[in-house]
């Protein structure tokens, strides 16, 4: 079971399919380089496929495969995924026989395209490989999840309006207080580090 995120390059094998599970989705692979991000605190877990082709399964919808070809990504929601495991279970009576039922679920997906960096052809979703994060048109707040893991800190933004903040962007060698320090050249906002506890404020 995947939990967090991962890049894969696999050898094709048709007889040795290399399979992945996250609490989601699960991907069957034959050969190709994909991203899988299924942290269980997100609310999407993402499938990025760079070359190659991958068969995936939604977890309450065995029925149903997606074929992802190269430079696709699938999002599925995770909340509506497990809402099967969490929503109590509902007994109806007929006579004197109690049945239990669960709800109908329809589990939201989207496939889309990934964006190449015009100038040199890179993908936002694998560049972690390479030591970089990468942001491109993310609010605040999403940027803020992706650094709590990058540097590992806790940051808590308390004015939504700063949270809302479009950016873009990459770090590579910077520490979180020089990051910040460059965040704030875009955004006015001011900052408390405490250890690893950084709250964010006007």
């Amino acid at each position: 079971m995947l939990t967090g995120e991962g890049f894969f390059d696999v050898t094709k094998n048709k007889e040795k399919p290399f399979i992945i599970n996250t609490s989601s989705i699960k991907i069957k692979v034959l050969g190709t380089a994909f991203n899988v991000k299924a942290y269980p605190e997100d609310k999407q877990t993402e499938t990025s496929l760079i070359r190659g082709s991958i068969e995936v399964t939604i977890r309450n919808r065995p029925n149903d495969k997606i074929i992802l070809t190269p430079s696709e990504k699938l999002v599925v929601e995770n909340d509506i995924a497990h809402l099967e495991k969490d929503s109590k279970k509902q007994e109806k009576k007929t006579g004197n026989i109690a049945r239990t039922e669960l709800p109908v679920i329809n589990t939201l997906m989207s496939i889309n395209k990934l964006k190449y960096n015009p100038v040199d052809s890179t993908v936002a979703e694998i560049q972690w490989v390479n030591n970089k994060l990468v942001f491109r048109d993310e609010s605040f707040s999403e940027l803020a999840v992706k650094m709590e893991r990058w540097y590992n800190v806790e940051i808590d933004i308390t004015d939504l309006r700063i949270g809302e903040e479009r950016l873009n962007g990459i770090f590579e060698s910077e520490t979180i207080v020089q990051a910040l320090e460059a965040l704030k050249e875009f955004i006015p906002f001011q900052y408390e580090k405490n250890g690893s506890k950084i709250i964010i404020h006007r």
